[in-house]
């Protein structure tokens, strides 16, 4: 009997320790393998612009399929691109400041036709010192979402870059309401406004009861698993951990012209492309990602109003004559460029740099838009089965 019990206890022990080591052993690692029609396309923008690196990442189906490095973060010492090193996204960041204010229209916290200040408003009279004009009084969340706000114009009257560097973003905001007047009617004329995201990301404090970071970080990031996605610093001694160096193709020094600090809501956010990926293939309702938002109001998100261009909610979206209705956001930042596209359910691509062609800035834009689409509408490329999320 006894001897039976040490044959059974024996056994016992064995089992134990063969599914131990076996569950510890290392699981083998993805090997990604080179797509040169994307790498070549890749090389060619690289070249044709002067941009030291490049990252790109692409997320099709719900999977990461393709994620790459290219050129150098640091041209002082050659430091390569990899797929974890993380460049400023500049205005992309008004895709995610969208999301998180629909994300609190969802939870009843806002409405898109709430008044943002006033005595009624969201904001209440906490910014600035002077009485508010009925132009300021009547603008919405929605307007400010479509930069339909009646003012605050990019390179016009945008209080973000116009304004006095060394204002935090809270005082920023007072002394746009103070110094800049709405020229026209909010909901009347689309002018692109950074400065109305910037306003945005103190909607989204005051609704949350949650810093705009915290928030977001809650809510977006921590869902998708977007662990290398921070708000940027202004310093080049002040980057984050494998955050590449910025330079710049014109007179403007990518650390100290403008403060992206005080940007967050509307440029402030550094990232990889692979983070990037995440959070649009989830938006977009790629298969088995993370649900963000309700397809009701997602689709919302998507769609421009009349009289705001091809503008969404935090979203630009295109009718392209192959692909159908495409949904982006570029970034330009001094020293930094993105652009992010995707098809809904489909694919989503991203692309950033460490410099930005600033002479003609379109120029750029529509020559990366190329061959982002020709990657899209490619039958030649064939994608591994691989998931790199």
């Amino acid at each position: 009997m006894n001897y039976q019990r040490l044959l059974i206890f024996c056994l016992f022990i064995f089992l134990l320790m063969t599914f131990s080591c076996s569950s510890d052993e290392p699981q083998p690692s993805i090997i990604q393998e080179d797509i040169s029609e994307i790498d070549s396309k890749m090389l060619a923008l690289m070249d044709e612009f002067n941009y030291p690196g490049l990252s790109l990442a692409i997320a099709k189906e719900g999977k990461l399929v393709y994620a790459k490095g290219y050129g150098v973060m640091d041209t002082g010492n050659e430091a390569p691109v990899t797929t974890s090193t993380k460049f400023r996204y500049a205005s992309f960041a008004k895709m995610i400041t969208g999301i998180a204010i629909l994300q609190l229209v969802e939870e009843g916290k806002i409405s898109l036709s709430d008044r943002v200040f006033g005595t009624n408003g969201i904001l209440g009279t906490r910014f600035g010192a002077n009485p508010y004009s009925t132009r300021i009084q009547n603008i919405t969340v929605n307007h400010l979402l479509h930069h339909l706000s009646g003012g605050w114009r990019n390179f016009i009257d945008d209080p973000v870059f116009d304004g006095p560097r060394d204002l935090s973003t809270e005082d920023l905001i007072s002394w746009g309401l103070d110094n800049v007047a709405q020229p026209n009617n909010p909901g009347s004329n689309f002018h692109y406004s950074n400065f109305g995201y910037l306003v945005l990301g103190r909607v989204i404090e005051e609704a949350s009861g949650q810093s705009y970071y915290g928030y977001v970080k809650d809510n977006i990031l921590d869902k998708v698993g977007a662990a290398n996605t921070l708000l940027a610093r202004n310093g080049q001694n002040e980057k984050h951990p494998n955050e590449a160096t910025y330079y710049s193709q014109n007179n403007l020094n990518p650390y100290i012209t403008y403060n992206i600090e005080r940007s967050d809501a509307t440029a402030g956010w550094v990232s990889t492309p692979s983070d990037i990926a995440r959070i649009v293939s989830s938006i977009e309702e790629q298969p088995n990602r993370p649900v963000l938002l309700g397809s009701d109001l997602n689709e919302q998100r998507r769609t421009p109003l009349n009289n705001s261009g091809n503008y969404g909610k935090g979203i630009i979206r295109l009718n392209h004559p192959d692909l159908g209705f495409a949904y982006w956001h570029d970034g330009f930042w001094p020293g930094s460029q993105s652009l992010t596209i995707s098809l809904k359910n489909n694919i989503s691509i991203s692309v950033v740099m460490n410099s930005g062609f600033s002479d003609n800035y379109n120029r750029s834009l529509n020559s990366i838009a190329g061959q982002i689409f020709q990657i899209m509408a490619s039958t030649e490329i064939r994608y591994q089965d691989i998931d790199q999320f």
